[in-house]
């Protein structure tokens, strides 16, 4: 997800998140729109989609009630920040048994985090398809998706700043990646943890797409992820899980520094959300052997 951002984005960020709004009535505002905003794409195949959300900047009640009441924390890692939002999401909201969203049937699709040989290695996850993934998001789990979109409205509104998604779908001739992934997984060993290493975006080396801003000019790559007049290119997880699924068995997030040491660890929580610069080390955490609940991961680039 990329914040067109005002120069001090990633501080005002910070100040957003963690400070008191004014209350206002809801009212209905159209949330999102969808448009194409002049991508470039270099080696995308026709099964690509183009087109992204961009959130209507409105200060969403909901979401300013739940980021009052939720309890942010921010860590940094390699000058990369991580921010947790505990209890934006309330255990009970949300079934995903009821929903389907845990039944492995529904997850046809390998998931690998690149093409390269050795993330090929990896035991890969598992992923719905493209267009169920969007239904499911709409429709079976709006909760999620609504609140999701509602508070990057909210902070589009009081940062000033334009927030987009990535394009649709990417596809090379490989694979193909979506702005909205749904990653199942049931285990994870040391080794493929660590195979699944990765950074969501690496803008200070390129990237497959080039993004316009609002006037259709384009942003140069490479640049800095967050730096001034640039933009903040962040990703977003919601984890759901069974009622069985116990967080100490693994299957969270691990962040790394620059030289690959562990340095921060996510529980997988039921509707534990988690917003962070997109560019900074992760990969699942490993699981304890014999898992007994079933966990997905809703990741929102």
């Amino acid at each position: 997800m990329a914040a067109i951002s005002t120069p001090t984005t990633r501080s005002l960020l910070t100040f957003s998140l963690k400070k008191y709004f004014a209350n206002e009535d809801d009212q209905f505002v159209r949330v999102a729109k969808v448009q194409n905003r002049f991508f470039l794409h270099k080696g995308v195949n026709p099964a690509s989609n183009f087109l992204q959300v961009r959130f209507h900047p409105y200060p969403y009640t909901s979401a300013e009630e739940r980021l009052r009441t939720a309890q942010i924390h921010c860590t940094t890692v390699s000058g990369k920040r991580i921010y947790e939002l505990d209890g934006f999401f309330k255990g009970d909201e949300i079934d995903p048994e009821k929903d389907g969203l845990l039944a492995e049937e529904n997850f046809p699709v390998l998931l690998y985090k690149s093409r390269s040989k050795a993330a090929l290695r990896a035991k890969p996850g598992k992923s719905m398809e493209f267009r169920r993934t969007w239904d499911t998001m709409i429709d079976s789990s709006r909760t999620v998706f609504m609140e999701i979109s509602k508070l990057f409205c909210t902070i589009s509104h009081k940062l000033n700043a334009e927030v987009l998604t990535q394009p649709g779908r990417l596809c090379d001739e490989v694979s193909c990646l979506s702005a909205i992934v749904t990653n199942f997984h049931t285990s994870m060993t040391e080794q493929n943890s660590r195979l699944w290493l990765h950074r969501d975006y690496n803008p200070q080396k390129g990237m497959n797409y080039t993004l316009a801003r609002e006037d259709g000019t384009l942003f140069p790559v490479p640049f800095e992820n967050g730096a001034k007049g640039k933009p903040w290119l962040i990703s977003v997880i919601v984890y759901m899980t069974s009622k069985d699924f116990d967080p100490e068995e693994g299957l969270g997030t691990h962040f790394y520094d620059d030289n690959k040491e562990l340095k921060h660890v996510i529980k997988c929580k039921h509707l534990a959300l988690t917003i962070f610069e997109g560019d900074v080390l992760h990969s699942i955490a490993p699981s304890k052997e014999g898992v007994k609940g079933k966990r997905v991961s809703i990741v929102f680039y």
